[in-house]
């Protein structure tokens, strides 16, 4: 639920910022301020950054009978190379 809402005001307050800077008369000195745009880049690459983490997708791993035979034989192999090293 929080993730939904922080995904729907990040973007929210880039446009209005956006549309402030266009539209409300005093905050059209900031059209031609370096730090203006260089914070609102900076707030944006943070928006894209935190919209990957919560975007991550859950990944449902299923392991396979062959592939359980397999991690067992590659375990038992590992025992016995690390029985050589050991003695």
């Amino acid at each position: 639920m929080a993730r939904k809402i922080i995904k729907m005001i990040l973007p929210l307050l880039a446009f209005l910022y956006i549309m402030g800077i266009v539209f409300i008369p005093f905050m059209r000195p900031l059209r031609g301020n370096l730090f203006a745009w260089l914070l609102f880049i900076i707030y944006v690459i943070n928006m894209i950054f935190i919209y990957s983490i919560l975007s991550s997708k859950r990944k449902n791993y299923t392991i396979t009978d062959e592939e359980k035979k397999d991690l067992k034989e590659s375990q038992e192999l590992l025992k016995d190379r690390s029985k050589w090293f050991l003695s």
